[in-house]
């Protein structure tokens, strides 16, 4: 079983991988979420060689969540050669840091999620572009498309992922050891049947984000017996799948809230 962490772009110091590995996690993510205040949203070299360096020191395996506000479904040409290049040189550090994955979101659209012919035609436009960055790499790590949360039916704006088609058909444009799912148990929760998409995914899930909310506001708290016992189907299958071999990054705060979901399960048997 492999457990592993997020940890922010500014938080990756020594004292926090000591008390990761003390803790018993085998993994980390190295969340590259863009502020845009930063010059670029590719880490330099400096910070790659500092990654790998110190995951190396402490035994501990990497993996990337991409930045989002990257668009791979921008209408605009120019803008979107513009995030098809950000993200071939994203995809190439991800390689340099030998990491397991990098994780990428469709980005957003100005129209309902039920809009299925303009949804169509923006999922389309990403599937192409995911096709030429996988392509910039001979062999590379993962790619891992992110499943979205669904916005509410008053909004005029959608997630692309947000549901389990626009994942897989995105992926029928990439070969299967290069690509695959992060399967995300918070976002599923939201407007949505979690089993159900869950299941839809299940044979292209790679890896999981693992945290909880209220089925409302994606507030990433840690996952409780209250919460297994409120959707047991869908929690059992998720930690199932754990247990078997799929690996989980827990995006939980603090480290301690963390630590309780690690422990349940680390614990959790299911009857």
């Amino acid at each position: 079983m492999i457990i592993g962490y997020r940890v922010r772009r500014r938080e990756l110091t020594e004292p926090l991988l000591e008390q990761l590995v003390r803790s018993g996690f085998r993994h980390l993510e190295w969340d590259w979420k863009w502020d845009g205040n930063s010059k670029s949203p590719v880490p330099s070299t400096k910070e790659l060689m500092y990654a790998k360096d110190i995951c190396s020191q402490y035994g501990l395996t990497i993996s990337i969540a991409g930045p989002n506000g990257l668009s791979i479904a921008e209408k605009v040409m120019p803008l979107r050669q513009v995030s098809l290049q950000l993200w071939k040189e994203l995809y190439q550090a991800s390689e340099y840091l030998k990491a397991k994955w990098l994780v990428m979101e469709l980005g957003s659209a100005g129209f309902k999620s039920g809009n299925s012919s303009k949804k169509r035609d923006r999922v389309g436009i990403a599937k192409g572009v995911i096709g030429e960055i996988v392509q910039a790499v001979d062999d590379g790590p993962l790619l891992l498309l992110e499943n979205q949360r669904r916005l509410p039916e008053a909004s005029q704006k959608c997630y692309l992922g947000d549901d389990a088609n626009d994942l897989l058909y995105c992926l029928e444009a990439l070969p299967e050891d290069r690509s695959g799912v992060i399967f995300d148990t918070g976002h599923a929760l939201i407007e949505q049947v979690p089993e159900h998409t869950l299941r839809v995914l299940c044979s292209s899930i790679k890896a999981f984000h693992l945290h909880c909310n209220d089925g409302v506001t994606d507030n990433h708290h840690s996952l409780r017996q209250v919460d297994i016992d409120a959707n047991k189907s869908y929690w059992e299958s998720v930690i199932d799948m754990i247990h078997t071999g799929v690996p989980a990054v827990l995006e939980i705060e603090p480290l301690s809230e963390a630590l309780l979901t690690k422990r349940l399960i680390d614990e959790y048997r299911s009857e």
